[in-house]
């Protein structure tokens, strides 16, 4: 009776990192696809080639926000996909908003976040609640956070520069994936 249940404990084991292997990485792909391959799991957007990149603008990330989808490539084989959002300037506290609110998304979908940090590059600021809109829109503080998946990596940012702010999600196929076999 032991070994019987042994065995269906290995055999759902392997079905269960079977599936696991079906499982897209980002999107609708995964990790160590080609270009071409990648541009077919995209049927109806217009990506645009730069070297060992493909680009996406207007894609819909999280189903809600509009974004620069990037894909890049290392040898050919993907590697990392990303979203960057750009944030209406007018309201920084609002893209702060929106990074929490993409944050609780990626925690409901994944996990507790392995990292959440601020930066602050003006100490004087971060004692001003009132002005973290204009230190957003100034590049005086960053927001990162991020966690790991047992095969991809996923790391948000929010920051500014230059009177705009950008919005970026980003998932990376881990290290023992990207390395050369």
């Amino acid at each position: 009776m032991k070994r019987r249940i042994a065995l269906l404990a290995a055999l759902l084991w392997f079905a269960v990192l079977a599936y696991a292997e079906q499982l897209p990485d980002f999107r609708a792909v995964s990790w160590d696809m080609t270009p071409l391959q990648v541009r077919d799991s995209e049927p109806d957007a217009q990506l645009v080639e730069q070297g060992e990149y493909l680009f996406l603008r207007g894609a819909l990330a999280f189903d809600r926000y509009e974004a620069t989808l990037m894909y890049s490539f290392i040898d050919g084989k993907l590697f990392s996909g990303s979203y960057a959002i750009t944030p209406d300037p007018a309201d920084p506290l609002g893209a702060l908003a929106q990074y929490r609110e993409i944050q609780a998304l990626l925690q409901e979908q994944n996990g507790e976040l392995g990292f959440d940090e601020s930066y602050w590059y003006d100490e004087r600021l971060r004692d001003d609640p009132s002005r973290l809109g204009e230190a957003l829109l100034e590049g005086e503080v960053a927001f990162l956070s991020g966690l790991s998946l047992p095969r991809t990596r996923i790391e948000m940012s929010l920051m500014g520069s230059s009177e705009q702010v950008v919005l970026s999600v980003t998932y990376t196929a881990n290290d023992s994936l990207a390395s050369p076999q």
